[in-house]
């Protein structure tokens, strides 16, 4: 009879994924909350880059100068640079669905005075460019809060996924709203005459951009609002003994220095897209040709 000692263990069966990559792209789409954010983020980013082609196309029809339009270009770029890691630490204090929905209203206030300001006095740029770095630097809230939302809304297993659906988001935004969005409006929205008791306005198709842009900042709003509050609530900070504050500090300061990084990528990549597209302007400039995809105002 063999001893205990000569009967061999049991080898441990290794055990098979919970689920293939598809079936964790479903979980995580089924996940209401993390759906409103997505959309949130995919609209948001979507009429960021519609509004920053606006401006540019606008800067040139008015001044016929790509040094005016590279000043533009300046306008909702630079506040990155010094404002980006400052916003970061601020949004790090603050409920992270008060940012979102905030920052989303406060831009849809930027884009409704730029309206006012170009019925105003079309060739007086000096609102725009001053309304646009604005609206750059509220966005600079709204990244970092939305960075720092995801891992509260999704569990650990879904966290590669939904980074990866907002990394598809991104590069998307900025195809639909260089490319597209503007010269839909300009086509579904040809200039028109408004009269409002005794005042005459001339409605351009990028005026009509700009107030699209402004009521999707809205929605984004009404989207943030929809995911309950208690979504973002960091439970396990509030419960953490003082033996585990240097630790968990030093965790939070990884964090932090890595969702810096992610936002210099993602703020200085899509960059450079405008700077090509300035670029081209000036070609089309010395053609004295634009197309009708970048015809947004007449």
């Amino acid at each position: 009879m063999p001893t205990p000692a000569s009967i061999p263990e049991a080898q441990p069966v290794p055990s098979r994924p919970s689920a293939t990559g598809a079936a964790s792209f479903r979980r995580v789409l089924k996940n209401r909350n993390f759906v409103l954010l997505w959309l949130a983020q995919l609209i948001s980013l979507t009429i960021l880059n519609a509004a920053n082609f606006g401006i540019i196309v606008l800067v040139n029809d008015v001044t016929h100068s790509v040094f005016m339009a590279g000043i533009a270009i300046i306008a909702f770029t630079f506040p990155a640079l010094p404002f980006g890691a400052i916003a970061g630490v601020v949004v790090d204090r603050l409920h992270k669905r008060l940012v979102l929905w905030v920052s989303n209203i406060l831009r849809a206030v930027t884009m409704l005075l730029m309206v006012f300001s170009l019925l105003s006095n079309r060739t007086d740029l000096l609102p725009l460019y001053v309304l646009t770095f604005m609206t750059s630097l509220i966005g600079q809230f709204f990244i970092p809060a939305e960075g720092a939302a995801i891992p509260l809304l999704v569990g650990e297993h879904e966290l590669v996924p939904a980074l990866s659906l907002f990394n598809i988001t991104t590069t998307l935004s900025m195809a639909i709203g260089f490319l597209l969005l503007g010269g839909i409006i300009s086509n579904l929205f040809p200039p028109f005459t408004l009269h409002l008791a005794s005042f005459t306005l001339h409605v351009q198709s990028i005026d009509v951009l700009f107030v699209v842009v402004a009521f999707l900042y809205l929605v984004c709003a009404v989207l943030i609002l929809c995911i309950p509050a208690r979504a973002f609530h960091e439970e396990h900070l509030k419960h953490r003994s003082e033996d585990t504050e240097p630790g968990a500090g030093l965790v939070r300061w990884q964090e932090l220095m890595c969702s810096r990084y992610c936002i210099v990528l993602l703020l200085t990549w899509p960059s450079f897209l405008p700077l090509r597209l300035s670029a081209w302007l000036a070609r089309q400039q010395s053609c004295h040709v634009l197309p009708n995809a970048l015809a947004s105002c007449v």
